[in-house]
């Protein structure tokens, strides 16, 4: 019984994906089918692959066959109607017939992959598609999966790998190369529009899209935006023009979602930003400004701001400052103002300001373990040099300050851990791999 409400949920996702594909078949010029087998005497078994639908505008990969001996990689182009042939002959355990390879039996579940639309460049388990793509996953039963070699792989001709796990990150562009398991994962983007950056500014937001099958006069955009005093502002539907949509606020967000939508209501991509979250968004741009320095200098040091005066002795104090980075990374994220003193006066970098941000990043990566990855603006202030340091929420704590400890933010000050805090920050980081685990089915 459990079987067969598997079998029918798989088939009811098998019928939405393909009348989705059929939908935009028109936006498409076939697909990519890269499969990474392994061979075990004369059998072969899926150890991982992935079908991408590709546009009218991309180039065609060419067919390649990578023999390792005991792993296999294999791409070849299929048009849309193969493609599709080839996801329901693997949810209903039929043998493949790879060109120059062999036979392989694949058997497995279909199912979507947790969000109705991945936004693009958002990283979501394993994948980080350019454009807006809808996910699937053919997660391959027991007894038909494939092995990763752990061994080197080397051969004449071919390029050499460490791994298995790493030939088949490489191989099918996936974002990391641990903990790969084994599944097909089916990507179909959607190439009407898509948001290419989001531009953080003082008293605004903007955004810039691409747009391939639709026209911007048929396209809108919304913002939702929050400053860090819990003030909010909403936009109305927006035109885009020239590529561009624009939204102003009051004052500097510190939250900011971004939509574009079809003017028939379709909600086609989406951005989103937080000062202090983890993740970083190499699409979103902050631009560090005058008004933001001034408003943070008088809002007094807290959970999330620090000032520090950057004198000529700073070097022998370089701990006090990796004590508030440490700090907001271990606890909610913050902004470090180098040039600005105990009492909130913008007081300015005096040292060679080229030096600076170098110098900061090396004792960062000498110092702090892990490494903190952080955000560096440098700012004119009535002609004051002033340094935005902003620290994310860490996802690997406890961060440690090597030689002094693990430093946590309490109110508007550094100090260390306790034991039952240490065991939150473990904890914490604990949590956060399993989330990452779950986002991978």
């Amino acid at each position: 019984m459990v079987g067969m409400l598997a079998f029918t949920t798989t088939n009811k996702i098998y019928d939405q994906m393909r009348a989705l594909i059929r939908s935009r078949e028109g936006s498409y010029s076939g697909a990519s089918l890269r499969l990474a087998l392994s061979r075990e005497g004369l059998t072969l078994r899926v150890a991982f692959g992935r079908i991408d639908f590709l546009g009218r505008a991309e180039d065609a990969p060419s067919d390649l066959i990578l023999d390792y001996g005991d792993l296999v990689l294999s791409r070849s182009r299929k048009t849309v109607t193969e493609a599709l042939d080839l996801v329901e002959k693997m949810i209903q355990n039929h043998t493949l017939t790879v060109d120059r390879v062999g036979d392989v039996m694949v058997k497995g579940y279909l199912s979507n992959g947790g969000l109705p639309v991945i936004p693009s460049g958002r990283n979501w388990g394993y994948v980080r598609p350019l454009w807006p793509s809808a996910y699937y996953c053919i997660s391959v039963e027991s007894d038909s999966r494939g092995n990763f070699p752990q061994h080197h792989l080397a051969k004449l001709g071919l390029p050499l790998y460490p791994d298995g796990y790493s030939a088949v990150a490489t191989f099918c562009d996936l974002q990391y190369a641990t903990g790969i398991d084994c599944r097909i994962i089916i990507l179909v983007p959607d190439f009407r529009a898509r948001i290419c950056e989001l531009r953080i500014k003082d008293q605004g937001i903007s955004l810039s899209i691409e747009s391939r099958e639709m026209s911007e006069e048929n396209l809108r955009a919304k913002f939702y935006c929050a400053t860090e005093d819990g003030m909010k502002f909403h936009s109305e539907d927006l035109p885009i023009k020239e590529g561009t949509a624009k939204f102003s606020t009051e004052k500097a967000p510190i939250e900011v979602v971004a939509h574009i939508l079809s003017t028939e209501g379709d909600d086609i991509d989406n951005k989103d930003f937080y000062l202090y979250e983890r993740e970083t968004k190499t699409d979103v741009v902050i631009e560090a400004s005058k008004i933001r320095v001034e408003e943070l200098a008088k809002r007094g040091e807290g959970l999330r701001i620090e000032y520090k005066e950057y004198k000529e002795d700073l070097p022998s104090k370089e701990s006090e400052l990796l004590e508030s980075i440490v700090a907001f990374a271990n606890t909610a994220g913050g902004t470090v103002l180098l040039g600005v003193n105990d009492n909130g006066d913008i007081v300015g970098v005096k040292t060679d300001l080229r030096s600076v941000e170098e110098k900061l990043r090396n004792w960062i990566a000498q110092k702090c373990d892990p490494r903190i990855e952080v955000k560096i603006s440098k700012v004119d202030v009535d002609g004051k040099a002033v340094f935005l340091i902003d620290v994310p929420a860490g996802e690997s704590t406890p961060y440690v300050l090597l030689e002094r400890g693990v430093f946590v933010r309490t109110g508007g000050t550094d100090r260390q851990a306790r034991r039952s805090e240490l065991d939150q920050l473990y904890k914490r980081t604990s949590q956060s791999e399993s989330l990452s685990r779950r986002l991978r089915y």
